[in-house]
């Protein structure tokens, strides 16, 4: 507890500094499990997946992050006795999951899980800790360029991820751009002529880098065909982007405002996170469109098509 309240000290006062080295993840990985599974006999942690690869980064931090996940998964399930670890690179970024078996989050408490000090309330009376630990990992991986989602099922238990870049500078290189027409990795643009409407459909796992160059395209996009309507299709979305959702409400969303945005349909990913990270990238009290979000594409076009600019 100590340790983890210096390490929140340091977090505050912008002196957490990292280590950066290149040193063999799958080894990190295994060491923490060896340490956690002494600590923890009647749970069997399984790793499911294990990369032969090297990362750049700080070793010491991300086992440390590794360790909370662990920690975690073990403490809320008590009655369980297994705890699942999956690696996998996937459109050039570790990621890794944690999955216990155990009480499980209501999905009102998700957003706040890694604020300081919070604890879902369903689980306060039962177990100890102030989820500092939570704080601390959700930052060395912010710090790493990473993000960090969780999935869960109340009474069924809990997956926490997180995900790291293999090349944080790598370019965004299109498939398409042309004047109506744009594709990339991560979404697509599709202005077609004689229509009001915007489509743009966002795919695979999303971070700062790559929201803020989406978002920027969308806005450049707009300009260069007027319109007024906006298809946001995020169903092909994994994992979350919250650490871009300020920056959206501040600035993305006024500057597609600017552009012409009046109605804009969002459709939810099945991910959880990744739904409460959308809401947040609208929260803003001066924004002038309507947004609607939808768990359907069907209804979010019918709702586009009814909507009328005054």
């Amino acid at each position: 507890m100590i340790k983890d309240l210096l390490d929140v000290s340091k977090i505050n006062a912008g002196k957490m500094l990292l280590n950066i080295e290149s040193f063999n993840f799958s080894l990190m990985l295994q060491e923490a499990i060896t340490a956690m599974q002494q600590l923890s006999p009647n749970h069997k942690i399984i790793l499911d997946n294990q990369l032969d690869l090297h990362f750049e980064g700080d070793h010491y931090r991300l086992e440390q992050v590794v360790q909370n996940f662990l920690s975690n998964a073990v403490k809320y399930s008590p009655d369980a006795d297994r705890v699942m670890v999956n690696t996998a690179l996937k459109d050039g970024n570790v990621i890794v999951s944690v999955t216990d078996f155990g009480i499980g989050i209501e999905t009102a408490h998700l957003g706040k899980l890694f604020d300081r000090y919070y604890r879902a309330d369903n689980s306060s009376a039962r177990f100890d800790g102030l989820g500092l630990g939570l704080f601390i990992s959700a930052e060395i991986i912010k710090r790493h360029g990473g993000s960090f989602w969780i999935e869960s099922e109340l009474g069924k238990g809990s997956v926490f991820s997180f995900k790291l870049p293999l090349d944080p500078g790598r370019p965004i290189v299109p498939e398409i751009k042309n004047s109506n027409h744009y594709k990339d990795q991560y979404l697509t643009i599709s202005c077609p002529e004689n229509d009001d409407i915007m489509y743009v459909e966002w795919v695979g796992h999303q971070d700062m880098r790559s929201v803020k160059h989406g978002g920027a395209l969308m806005i450049e996009y707009l300009k260069a065909n007027p319109r007024s309507k906006v298809f946001n299709d995020n169903r092909l979305v994994l994992g979350t982007w919250s650490e871009a959702s300020d920056w959206a409400a501040e600035t993305w969303l006024p500057q597609m405002e600017l552009a012409g945005l009046e109605f804009f349909a969002w459709i939810f990913s099945a991910s959880v996170f990744s739904q409460l990270s959308a809401q947040k990238s609208v929260d803003n009290e001066e924004k002038t469109s309507e947004i609607e979000f939808f768990h359907s594409a069907d209804e979010a076009m019918l709702w586009l098509k009814k909507c009328k600019s005054v």
